[in-house]
C-alpha cells in the first residue's frame, strides 16, 4: 500500500471520529498559486495534493500548452525551489474523461479519453476523476440532456480499464492509483444556475446509492475487481457552488441526509467540488460531513487577480507619467476583449464588471498571455525601484500592511502576492487539520 493510500484509508476510517481530518486537492497550474502552495507546506507539512483538470493538461497540450508529463515536470520543478521533496507531492488528474473531445463521435471520444488517461498515468499521477458524465456526439441525447447511469458507468469503466492495462509491465507496482467516481459533477469553475435558480439541489442518498452500485456493476463486468478496491471517493452534489456574483454557502441541514449516507460508506469519502470562496466554517462543515477532499480553483487565482490588482492601483498613486506605469489592468481588460473565447459564454453580455471582477475569475485564462505577463514583470520592477509607502499598503492591502508591520512579511509584490493566496490556502488547512486560522 503506497504512502497515500494508506493516508486516504486513515481519513476513511476517521469520518465518525469526533476530530475528522481531510486533504485541500489545489486545482490550477498557475505558478503563483503553486509557489503560495508550497511555501505554506513548509511550515504545515502534511502530504500535498495537486490536480490538473482535462482541459488544463491533456495530450494536446491543453490551453497551459502541458501534456500530463510536462505538468509533473512543472509541478515538480517548482516544489525544488522551496525544498518539497516528491514523495510528498500526489498529482491528480481532475474530470479525466472524453470532456474535451465531446463534440467528436461517441466512439473516437472515448479512444481519445483512453489516451487521456493513460498519459497521466504513465506521468505518475496517482489519483484519477473518471469522469463519462457529458453526452457525446452520436448520443441520442447529444448535445444536450444527461448521460444515463449505466452508460456513464460502463465509460467510467473503459476509461479504468484503460489506465490498469497502462500499468502491465510497471516495476512499481506499488503505486498504483487510486480512483474516484460519481456522476453528479459540478461543471468546472462554477455554474450560472446560481445567479437563475438561486439555489443547488443537493444529491439524494438513493441516487448515490444507484451510482455507486452501477459504477461497481461495470467495474467487475470488466474484471476490474482489484481496481474497484482502490475506488476511495465519489463525487456528489452537497448543495455548494459560485455564480458569476454569488456564492451558494454549505447548509448543513439541507445536506443531513447526504452526509448521515456518506459517513455509513466503510470505504468511500465524499469528494466536494467548487468549494471556493466558502467560509472556513462551512469548509471545516463539509469536512465533519463526511467530504474529506476539498477541491479548490479559481478563488486562488481570484485572490491573485486581487493582490495584482491592488499593486496596480498602488503603482497608480505612486507614478504619476502615463508612460512609466504597466497599465496591467487596462492591457488585462484589453486582451480580454480581443481574444473572448475563454469568458463570452459565462459572462452577461457588455458586463466589464464580471470581465474584471467576477467570481468565475475568467482571467485565470489570460495570465500566460505575453502582453499581460510583461506589464505584471513591469508592475514587479516600477514597485520593486520605489519603497512602497504603509499608508498605500493600509490602503489597499491592509492584511498584508499588518504582516509587514510585524516583520512577519517582506514589502515585496511576490511575497506580498503569494501571502494574499495564502489567505485562501489558510481557510483549507483550518478545514482538513484543525489548523488555527488567523485570517
Amino acid at each position: 500500500m503506497s504512502r497515500f493510500e494508506a493516508f486516504i484509508r486513515s481519513l476513511i476510517n476517521a469520518k465518525l471520529s469526533q476530530n475528522p481530518e481531510g486533504i485541500v486537492s489545489i486545482c490550477s497550474s498557475n505558478p503563483y498559486v503553486l509557489k503560495s502552495f508550497f511555501k505554506s507546506a513548509v511550515s504545515y507539512g502534511g502530504m500535498l495534493l495537486i490536480e490538473s483538470t482535462s482541459n488544463q493538461v491533456n495530450q494536446y497540450g491543453g490551453y497551459t500548452g502541458m501534456k500530463p508529463i510536462d505538468f509533473r515536470n512543472y509541478v515538480f520543478k517548482l516544489a525544488e525551489e522551496y525544498k518539497i521533496g516528491e514523495n510528498r507531492i500526489i498529482l491528480g488528474g481532475d474530470h479525466l474523461g472524453p470532456n474535451p473531445f465531446k463534440n467528436s463521435d461517441n466512439k473516437k471520444a472515448m479512444e481519445e479519453a483512453c489516451n487521456l488517461v493513460v498519459e497521466c498515468v504513465k506521468a505518475g499521477y496517482k489519483k484519477i476523476h473518471l469522469d463519462a458524465s457529458m453526452p457525446l456526439r452520436g448520443d441520442y441525447f447529444y448535445p444536450i440532456g444527461h448521460v444515463d447511469l449505466e452508460l456513464a458507468g460502463e465509460r467510467a469503466a473503459i476509461l479504468c480499464k484503460a489506465s490498469e492495462n497502462a500499468l502491465i509491465g510497471n516495476n512499481n507496482s506499488a503505486e498504483k492509483p487510486l480512483y474516484v467516481i460519481g456522476t453528479e459533477v459540478p461543471a468546472p469553475g462554477g455554474s450560472s444556475e446560481v445567479e437563475r435558480k438561486g439555489k443547488i439541489e443537493v444529491t439524494s442518498p438513493g441516487d448515490l446509492k444507484n451510482t455507486i452500485e452501477t459504477t461497481k456493476n461495470s467495474f467487475l463486468k470488466y474484471g476490474l475487481e482489484d481496481a474497484w478496491n482502490r475506488v476511495i471517493a465519489v463525487v456528489c452534489q452537497p448543495g455548494v457552488e459560485f455564480g458569476e456574483m454569488q456564492v451558494l454557502d454549505y447548509d448543513r441541514n439541507r445536506a443531513r441526509e447526504l452526509a448521515f449516507y456518506i459517513k455509513g460508506l466503510d470505504h468511500l469519502i465524499g469528494e466536494a467540488h467548487s468549494t471556493d470562496y466558502q467560509t472556513a466554517k462551512h469548509l471545516r462543515e463539509l469536512v465533519e460531513d463526511g467530504f474529506s477532499i476539498l477541491k479548490v480553483g479559481p478563488e486562488l487565482t481570484y485572490a491573485l487577480r486581487e493582490a495584482l490588482f491592488s499593486l496596480s492601483f498602488i503603482e497608480d498613486e505612486l507614478i504619476e507619467n502615463e508612460d512609466e506605469k504597466s497599465a496591467l489592468v487596462s492591457v488585462l481588460e484589453d486582451v480580454m476583449i480581443e481574444n473572448p473565447g475563454w469568458w463570452e459564454t459565462h459572462y452577461s453580455k457588455g458586463s466589464k464588471v464580471s470581465l474584471k471582477y467576477s467570481l468565475f475569475d475568467r482571467i485565470r485564462y489570460y495570465w500566460n498571455d505575453k502582453r499581460v505577463n510583461d506589464a505584471v514583470q513591469k508592475l514587479f520592477k516600477n514597485l520593486r525601484s520605489r519603497i512602497i509607502p504603509l499608508s498605500l499598503l493600509s490602503q489597499f492591502l491592509p492584511v498584508q500592511y499588518w504582516k509587514i508591520r510585524e516583520g512577519k512579511l517582506k514589502s515585496d509584490p511576490l511575497d506580498i502576492i503569494l501571502d494574499k493566496i495564502d489567505e485562501v490556502i489558510k481557510k483549507y488547512y483550518f478545514a482538513t487539520k484543525g489548523v488555527k486560522n488567523n485570517v
